[in-house]
């Protein structure tokens, strides 16, 4: 569901973790289609979960740990927005256990909230550990 003509996709790489992905995938389903979910799993040892059915789901081989394992997985995933960016105005790539909420006091959907911070270019939310 385009906020106006605004096309919004969100993305996340999850490992071991069906819990928050139910989570992740419940919160953002809401908001958009379930084909605008794109769900990267780490590791062909993984199995996708059922309830991720209808979602965009890439299943990767897992590196071994090394050296700049961390460099080369954040090189990895801005790669993967820059492709998705060519489908979708806008990405929105967090962890599997990070939610993006609006401030309640701002009475604005995340949708429009996402729309009007589109202009500014790449944005880094406020969060707080629950």
């Amino acid at each position: 569901m385009p906020t106006g003509n605004l096309t919004v996709c969100f993305a996340t790489m999850v490992r071991d973790d069906d819990l928050f992905l139910r989570l992740w995938i419940a919160h953002y389903e809401r908001l958009v289609p379930r084909d605008h979910l794109v769900i990267l799993i780490d590791g062909l040892d993984q199995t996708v979960p059922d309830f991720a059915e209808g979602c965009q789901v890439i299943r990767m081989p897992r590196p071994p740990f090394g050296k700049d394992w961390s460099g080369q997985r954040w090189s990895m995933l801005s790669d993967l927005n820059a492709l998705l960016l060519n489908r979708f105005d806008v990405v929105v790539m967090n962890d599997v256990d990070e939610i993006l909420v609006v401030d309640p006091d701002r009475e604005i959907g995340l949708l429009d909230a996402i729309g009007r911070a589109k202009e500014v270019g790449v944005i880094s939310p406020f969060a707080v550990e629950l």
